[in-house]
C-alpha cells in the first residue's frame, strides 16, 4: 500500500476551524479532504470550527478500537484516572530572518490554562512542553499566509515522534483559527495548527481555541455531532425510551442534543453571554436545549467546561493514541533545576496577588502556575510565564481568601517549587463618577423582598455610599424589588449586580438587573438569588443619568452607587425528588424532579441523565445524586403501573350445541386492579351464555378503559324432527312422500330405509322412522302409513254358456 493510501485509510478526521464560508473550502495535500462551508463567526476574535464530515464507517472504526484499546489498558491494570502528562513539541512560524512569531510568555500561558480545563477534580490530561527550547520554522512566505496545503513542507524536518506536535501560525488565508486532527495511527495525527494573528486574541486562543482543538486530538466531537456546522443533527433530546445519545451528535449523553446550524436555533445576549431562545425541535418534535457553555460547541464567547462524559472520552482517546505505533507520547520530562525563593505579596493598587521565584535553571521553556485553596492538594494551573521570567500576577484572587501557590517549569511534570500561602485582605474595586449626584442623579430609597433597605439616603459623597441595610433571602428564589430615585425630573439608567463568586470582586457578567429604558422617579423589578451557600451576598445598585450601567468599577458622570449585603440562607445538603409515581394509560410518561436547597447543583440520575427533571416511561426505582460542591446526596423514588394501553381478551368457546347448552365466556388482561362491565349488565371476569349473540366486555384499570367483543353461535335447545305428509295409501294415492323438518342447523336426516334425503317417497304401509343429526345432536321420529296403494280386483263367476238346458 502506497503512503497516500496509508494516510487515506488512516484518516479519521480534521478540524478545521474557519471564519468565512468561501474560504472554508480548501483541499489539503495526501492528508485532508475537501471541507464543507460553514458559519462565520459574529465577533472579532470568536473563529468557529467546523470539523470535517466523517464517514460512518470510519467513525465507527475509530469508536471499535477507542474500546478496545481502553479495554486492554484496563486488563493491564493501567491506570485511567489520575492525571496523565502528555508532551507537546511547539513549533512557531517566523520569519525567515528570524522575527515575528508568536510570544513564548502567551504560548505558556495559553497551555497553562488549556491545562486547567482538561483535568477535573485531580484526574485528566496534563501537558508538558517536549524539549529545552521551542522549534522554529523561519520562513516568511509560510509566516505571511500559511495555508493547510503546505502542511507537509512545514512539519517536515520539525515534527517529533514522541509527543503532540502543535504549530502556532501568524496569518491563514483560508481563515480558520485553528485545526487538529482525530486519533489516527499515523506521524500526521499528531499535529495541530493554532492561529496566532489577528483577529485571535490570547483570551481566546487560552479558554476556547487550543482546549477545543486537543478535544479533538482525543476523539471529541463537537456538541452538534459530526459535522462542519452547516449540518443538523440527528441526536434526539430524549435521554429515556427512544434515546440515541449513544449513536447521534457527540456519540455522549450527558451533553444535551445540540440544534447548532438548525432552523429555530438562536440565542439572545444576556449580560454578555449567550442565553438559548431558539425554537428547534427535534425528529420527535421535542424543543432543543443546549448547552450554551460546552467547549465543544459553537456558542460564544462564554464557552468554559467539559462534562464528565467527555473528560471520560478523553481518556479513551488517550488508550486509543497510546495504542499507536506510528508515534508515541513518551517525549521524556526535562529535568529542571526547581525555582525557590517563591514569595506572594498583596497589590491593594491592583486587587491582585504578586509572584516572584528565583530562576535556578538555564533549560526551562518557561513556567506553569498552579493555585489552591488547600495546602496540599487541588492545584489547578492559572496562567504561565515565558522562560527567565520570574514574576506572576494573579488577577483572579478573591477577597478574604486562603490562597496556595507554587510553580513549576512548563518543559516538565515535576521539578515543583515549595508552596507558599496568602491571605488576602478585604476589597472590592468602586466606580467613579466625575460628577456624582450632586445634582440628584442618585438613589433616594430601596426596598428588596419588602425591607427597606434605605430611605431617604440622599446623595452619597463622591458618588458612592455603603448602607447597612440587610434582608435574609433563600438561595435560588426571586425577589421583586422599588427603588426611589433622588429626582423625578432626570433620566436615569439603573443596574444591580450581586457578587455570586463572592470573590470581593463585581464581575460584568454579574450584572442580575437592569433597566431596559431610561426611568424617571422610581424603578422596580426582580432579581435572583444565585444557587450559592449561606452567608453574605453582596449587592451593587448603579445609577447613571441617560446610561444604562453596564460596568460595576466603570467611569460615569452623572450618577451614584450604593453597596449593600444580602443574608443568604443556603439551605442543606439534601435532594427531594417529586412527581407522580404510578403510570397509567392516562399517565403513559411521568416526570421525576430533583430539587435541593444546596447551592449550584448538578444531578446525575440512575439513568445517566444530568438534568433536575427525568422522563419515566416504565416501572422501576430510579435514584439521583446531587452534587453541590463538596457535598453529594442521593434520593430515590419508585414507579409503578405501566404506560402501555391495557388490553382485555375474551376467552371460551363460542358455538352453542345439545351437548354445551350454556358456554362460559372469560375476560382477562394484565392490567392493575381490572373491574369488568360486560354488555348483559354482568360485573365479574366470567360469563355464562345460554344464546347466540354478539357479547361485550368493558374492562376498567384505574383511569383506563378498554372494550373486546366476541360472538357466540349455535344454540343449546335440544333440536327436534317432525315428519309430515298424508299417511294412508289408496289406490287413488298408491305413493306418499314423508318429509322430515327441523329447525337444527346443518341437519342431516337417515331414515329406517337407509334413504338420506329430507324426504322419502313410501308405497307400502308400515311404520316409518328419521334420525336427524344437528352436529353431535340428534333426534328421531316415525310416522306410521296404512292402507295399499295396489289397485283393487273384481271377479264374477258363473255358467257363461247358454243352451236349451239354461236358457
Amino acid at each position: 500500500m502506497t503512503k497516500f493510501s496509508l494516510k487515506w485509510a488512516a484518516l479519521v478526521g480534521l478540524s478545521l476551524c474557519f471564519q468565512a464560508p468561501s474560504l472554508a473550502q480548501n483541499t489539503k495535500k495526501q492528508e485532508q479532504v475537501k471541507a464543507s462551508p460553514i458559519l462565520k463567526s459574529d465577533k472579532p476574535g470568536n473563529l468557529n470550527c467546523g470539523t470535517l464530515d466523517i464517514p460512518d464507517a470510519q467513525r465507527k472504526a475509530v469508536e471499535s478500537e477507542m474500546a478496545f484499546a481502553l479495554q486492554i489498558k484496563r486488563a493491564r491494570g493501567e491506570a485511567i484516572s489520575g492525571i496523565t502528562y502528555v508532551p507537546i513539541r511547539p513549533h512557531i512560524l517566523r520569519q525567515s530572518d528570524g522575527s515575528g512569531g508568536y510570544s513564548l510568555s502567551s504560548i505558556n500561558n495559553i497551555i497553562a490554562i488549556t491545562n486547567s480545563y482538561h483535568m477535573q477534580n485531580g484526574s485528566g490530561i496534563q501537558y508538558y512542553f517536549a524539549g529545552t527550547s521551542f522549534d522554529y520554522v523561519d520562513n516568511t512566505t509560510w509566516y505571511t499566509n500559511y495555508t493547510s496545503s503546505i502542511e507537509s513542507s512545514v512539519a517536515s524536518g520539525h515534527d517529533v515522534s514522541n509527543a503532540l506536535n502543535q504549530y502556532y501560525v501568524n496569518h491563514s488565508s483560508e481563515g480558520w483559527g485553528g485545526y487538529a486532527y482525530y486519533p489516527a495511527n499515523a506521524q500526521y495525527s499528531t499535529r495541530s495548527f493554532i492561529l496566532v494573528g489577528a483577529p485571535e486574541t490570547e483570551l481566546d486562543l487560552a479558554h476556547r481555541v487550543v482546549p477545543h482543538e486537543l478535544g479533538h486530538t482525543f476523539n471529541l466531537i463537537h456538541t452538534f455531532g459530526n459535522n462542519n456546522g452547516s449540518g443538523t443533527t440527528s441526536e434526539l433530546v430524549t435521554r429515556g425510551a427512544g434515546a440515541n445519545c449513544t449513536i447521534a451528535g457527540d456519540l455522549l449523553c450527558d451533553t444535551p442534543a445540540d440544534p447548532y446550524g438548525m432552523s429555530g436555533n438562536s440565542t439572545i445576549n444576556i449580560n454578555g453571554c449567550p442565553t438559548y431562545n431558539g425554537t428547534a425541535v427535534d425528529a420527535t418534535g421535542v424543543p432543543f436545549n443546549p448547552s450554551i457553555t460546552n467547549l465543544m460547541s459553537y456558542y460564544f464567547p462564554c464557552i468554559h467546561d467539559f462534562t464528565a462524559g467527555q473528560y471520560d472520552r478523553m481518556q479513551g482517546g488517550l488508550a486509543l493514541r497510546q495504542s499507536h505505533t506510528a508515534y508515541s507520547l513518551t517525549y521524556p520530562s526535562t529535568n529542571v533545576p526547581v525555582a525557590s525563593n517563591l514569595a506572594a505579596s498583596f497589590n491593594s493598587s491592583t486587587n491582585t496577588v504578586s509572584l516572584t521565584w528565583q530562576d535556578n535553571a538555564s533549560n526551562e521553556m518557561g513556567y506553569f502556575i498552579e493555585r489552591s485553596t488547600l495546602p496540599t492538594t487541588g492545584f489547578v494551573p492559572i496562567g504561565g510565564v515565558g522562560p527567565n521570567v520570574t514574576t506572576f500576577a494573579d488577577t483572579k484572587a478573591g477577597a478574604t481568601t486562603t490562597y496556595y501557590y507554587r510553580v513549576k517549569p512548563s518543559n516538565s511534570s515535576s521539578n515543583i517549587s515549595s508552596i507558599i500561602s496568602i491571605t488576602t485582605p478585604t476589597f472590592t474595586c468602586h466606580p467613579t463618577f466625575s460628577t456624582g449626584c450632586s445634582d440628584n442623579d442618585g438613589l433616594n430609597k430601596l426596598v428588596l423582598n419588602g425591607v427597606t433597605l434605605s430611605d431617604n439616603s440622599g446623595c452619597s459623597p463622591n458618588g458612592y455610599g455603603a448602607f447597612t441595610g440587610t434582608t435574609t433571602v433563600a438561595a435560588g428564589q426571586t425577589y421583586s424589588f422599588t427603588g426611589n430615585l433622588l429626582s423625578t425630573q432626570w433620566t436615569e439608567g439603573v443596574a444591580i449586580w450581586l457578587d455570586a463568586n463572592r470573590n470581593g470582586s463585581y464581575e460584568a457578567t454579574e450584572r442580575v438587573f437592569y433597566t431596559p429604558s431610561y426611568v424617571a422617579g422610581s424603578f422596580s423589578g426582580s432579581i435572583t438569588i444565585p444557587n450559592i451557600a449561606s452567608g453574605p451576598l453582596p449587592m451593587r445598585v448603579i445609577v447613571s443619568y441617560k446610561n444604562v450601567p453596564d460596568n460595576p468599577c466603570g467611569t460615569y458622570n452623572y450618577g451614584e452607587a450604593e453597596d449593600y449585603s444580602l443574608t443568604v440562607d443556603g439551605g442543606s445538603c439534601t435532594v427531594a425528588i417529586s412527581g407522580t409515581t404510578v403510570l397509567s394509560c392516562s399517565q403513559p410518561t411521568l416526570t421525576l424532579t430533583a430539587s435541593t436547597t444546596a447551592p449550584s447543583p448538578t444531578y446525575k440520575w440512575s439513568t445517566g441523565a444530568t438534568t433536575a427533571a427525568l422522563s419515566v416511561t416504565t416501572a422501576g426505582t430510579y435514584s439521583v445524586t446531587m452534587t453541590s460542591g463538596t457535598c453529594k446526596a442521593t434520593a430515590s423514588k419508585t414507579v409503578t403501573g405501566s404506560g402501555v394501553a391495557p388490553t382485555v381478551a375474551i376467552s371460551g368457546t363460542t358455538v352453542l350445541s345439545c351437548s354445551q347448552p350454556t358456554l362460559t365466556l372469560t375476560a382477562s388482561t394484565t392490567a392493575p386492579s381490572p373491574t369488568y362491565k360486560w354488555s348483559t349488565g354482568a360485573t365479574t371476569a366470567a360469563l355464562s351464555v345460554t344464546t347466540a349473540g354478539t357479547y361485550s366486555v368493558t374492562m376498567t384499570s384505574g383511569g383506563c378503559k378498554t372494550t373486546a367483543a366476541k360472538t357466540i353461535t349455535g344454540s343449546g335447545v335440544a333440536p327436534t324432527v317432525a315428519i309430515s305428509g298424508t299417511t294412508v295409501l289408496s289406490c287413488s294415492q298408491p305413493s306418499l312422500t314423508l318429509t322430515a323438518s327441523t329447525t337444527a342447523p346443518a341437519p342431516t336426516y337417515k331414515w329406517s330405509t337407509g334413504a338420506t334425503t329430507a324426504a322419502l317417497t313410501v308405497t307400502t304401509a308400515g311404520t316409518y322412522s328419521v334420525t336427524m343429526t344437528s352436529g353431535t345432536c340428534k333426534a328421531i321420529a316415525s310416522k306410521t302409513v296404512t292402507g295399499s296403494g295396489v289397485a283393487p280386483t273384481v271377479a264374477i263367476s258363473g255358467t257363461t254358456v247358454l243352451s236349451c238346458s239354461q236358457p
